[in-house]
């Protein structure tokens, strides 16, 4: 390998949000909740995309496809991704689906339970895990 064909992609906290998100099992819970067919991308794939965005610095879902085009995304989604398929349509789509599709406070509390489980922390049994909304 040619040393001057060797690119480095900054992609700071993104890597290990990522990792996190398939370490608690987020994507897999996601993509079970939401029916991911005709999609290029999963739509737990496409929704963990937005979170580790806005967990960088928030932005409007029209930027995120400027915000991934200085990382690898095949590094961090999988092979064949590129920073064009989190689209403001795309991004939509998963969103739409989330909504229709998942009931969201049931969704919630089994993220919440299942990284608990996952990442071997000690459960509570006076744990509270509100998901009412307002």
């Amino acid at each position: 390998m040619d040393p001057k064909s060797i690119r480095a992609y900054p992609m700071g906290f993104a890597v290990a949000a990522v990792a996190m998100a398939h370490r608690t099992g987020l994507v897999d819970l996601l993509n079970q909740e939401i029916d991911p067919k005709q999609c290029k991308l999963s739509p737990g794939v496409r929704l963990v995309a937005l979170i580790v965005a806005v967990l960088v610095g928030p932005m409007a879902f029209y930027r995120l496809p400027e915000f991934y085009a200085g990382m690898d995304c095949e590094v961090l989604f999988g092979a064949g991704c590129q920073a064009a398929d989190f689209n403001d349509d795309a991004i939509g789509r998963a969103l739409v689906k989330l909504f229709d599709e998942s009931q969201r406070g049931a969704l919630f509390t089994s993220a919440s339970a299942q990284a608990v489980e996952r990442l071997g922390l000690p459960a509570s049994p006076s744990a509270h895990l509100d998901t009412t909304a307002t």
